[in-house]
């Protein structure tokens, strides 16, 4: 893994662990991890993460794995708001007419 890739993870990591008001104590009870092992890997200090600590960690942090790699990001220049609900529309199999008709009456309610 880069370095690069590496700190974007640990990024990824802390977010989300604030984001979860979780402390690295709670943390690494649901890791089985230690907390000095979690500071690291948020602060860059363990340049390379095991697949199976992934795992791990993203199930601790109720984040599918692919999050945490982030291969879900939007790709540049596109709005997370927005790829994220175009995500959702396909996992849930949303109509292309369905989504049309919500456009439809967005437009209407903002008195376009």
């Amino acid at each position: 893994m880069s370095e690069q890739t590496m700190r974007e993870i640990a990024a990824r990591l802390r977010q989300r662990r604030l984001e979860l008001d979780m402390s690295y104590q709670q943390l690494a009870q649901l890791t089985g991890m230690s907390k000095s092992t979690l500071q690291r890997y948020e602060s860059g200090g363990i340049k390379n993460l095991p697949l199976s600590k992934l795992k791990e960690l993203a199930q601790a942090l109720r984040l599918d794995p692919q999050e945490l790699m982030g291969w879900n990001d939007p790709p540049d220049g596109l709005d997370k708001v927005y790829f994220n609900f175009a995500r959702q529309a396909q996992q849930e199999q949303i109509d292309p007419q369905d989504i049309q008709a919500a456009l439809d009456m967005i437009k209407k309610l903002r008195g376009r």
